[in-house]
């Protein structure tokens, strides 16, 4: 459910007060019609002006509530119209209300979309606070407010400026047809849980900067203190006009829960047998090393069993002429020669293992790099394979 507040104050200076506002909710609290009105004229009308435009927009609450939401932009665009045509019409029946006119900013606040529909015309604002930031989704329709929007001058200057209160577009001030498309600002907003929407007429935004502004909504009170908390400040900085505010939000939505099953309902699931796990591949190198140390070694043993002679001694092959018994140099030099041998082997063999080792850490490597590239497709097809069963 959405909470709102709007209030309006004299300010300091004026004697009458030309303000008001537009206000008007659902029984749910769902769909809010929010805003701020600004009237022009003095005692020659403006808050006569002002009365025409809430009176107007608020007996559109209705017709916008039941607008596709793709519509709303133009829905409230005739409404503006309808306002302003209004107040033409009241100025060509009083010539003593000829000079009147007003500004106004306001938005259907939907709860369900999590959106706001806004509509704008002159220096009023829109403003929306979302955690620690204040931003205006709202444009000045003046030469000042959009030096101070694009950069060309601070904030500062733009509110001691001695042109800050000449506006280029008032309700009132010529007759508008729907094809007067670029007359009304319209647009879109999102508006989420915990952000709080303020609309506010220039007898505020003229007097309290922006980063005061903030600090006050930042507060943590309600948004009745808060609202008086903005106007008491602006009356502050001296009140030199009427000042209304309206203030907007709702708590965050909490998040679905969705039902687990009872735990009867379930039933387990057939044991699947565990996956054999498959040989692991060896690498060519390791085959290829392995063939050629197997070779040598065999090599080796044969030529010492011929050299040895006990191939022939044991009838293997047959004996040819008189065998000559090593001296003890021949057979130290031998035993000499098999253990460099042995020691070759044993070198061959650990370089095996060692380029068997680098190729299963590169397959291993390649294994995580595949994994990693293909990681976020597959997880999205489990997602969806997921969401598809549920």
């Amino acid at each position: 459910m959405i909470s709102y507040i709007a209030k309006s104050d004299l300010g300091r200076r004026r004697e009458n007060n030309e303000d008001n506002y537009i206000e008007c909710i659902d029984a749910q609290g769902r769909q809010l019609l929010l805003g701020v009105i600004d009237g022009v004229g003095g005692y020659a009308g403006g808050e006569v002006a002002a009365q025409i435009c809430r009176d107007t927009v608020e007996a559109g609450y209705a017709e916008l509530c039941a607008t596709a939401p793709e519509l709303l932009p133009e829905a409230l665009r005739r409404l503006v119209v309808r306002a302003n045509n209004a107040i033409i019409d009241q100025q060509e029946q009083v010539d003593e209300l000829r000079s009147m006119s007003c500004v106004l900013s306001f938005a259907l606040l939907d709860y369900e979309r999590e959106t706001l529909y806004y509509a704008h015309v002159g220096d009023s604002r829109g403003y929306i606070l979302r955690g620690n930031e204040l931003s205006k989704f709202t444009h000045d329709h003046s030469m000042v407010g959009y030096l101070e929007e694009t950069g060309s001058i601070s904030e500062e200057a733009a509110m001691s400026h001695p042109r800050r209160n000449e506006v280029s577009k008032l309700l009132g001030e010529r007759r508008l047809t729907t094809e007067d498309l670029e007359y009304v600002e319209v647009g879109t907003h999102s508006f989420y849980g915990g952000d709080c929407v303020l609309f506010c007429s220039d007898g505020l935004s003229d007097l309290v900067p922006s980063l005061e502004i903030a600090q006050i909504l930042l507060s943590g009170s309600s948004l009745e203190a808060r609202a008086q908390q903005l106007i008491a400040q602006a009356n502050e900085y001296g009140g030199k006009d009427n000042i209304t505010v309206a203030l907007a939000s709702y708590a965050t939505k909490e998040a679905y829960q969705p039902i687990a099953p009872k735990t009867e309902e379930l039933k387990p699931e057939p044991s699947r047998p565990e996956p054999k796990a498959e040989p692991k591949p060896k690498s060519s190198w390791g085959r290829i090393l392995g063939g050629i140390l197997l070779s040598f070694v065999l090599g080796l043993a044969l030529g010492y069993l011929l050299g040895s002679g006990l191939l022939a001694q044991w009838g293997l092959i047959p004996q040819q002429g008189p065998q000559i018994k090593p001296t003890d140099s021949t057979l130290l030099r031998i035993e000499q020669e098999r253990d460099s041998l042995i020691y070759k082997a044993d070198t061959l063999r650990q370089e095996r293992d060692s380029l068997q080792h680098l190729s299963d850490s590169l397959q291993g490597r390649m294994t995580t790099v595949r994994q990693a590239l293909e990681g976020p497709d597959q997880s999205r097809r489990e997602t969806s394979s997921t969401s598809a069963q549920h």
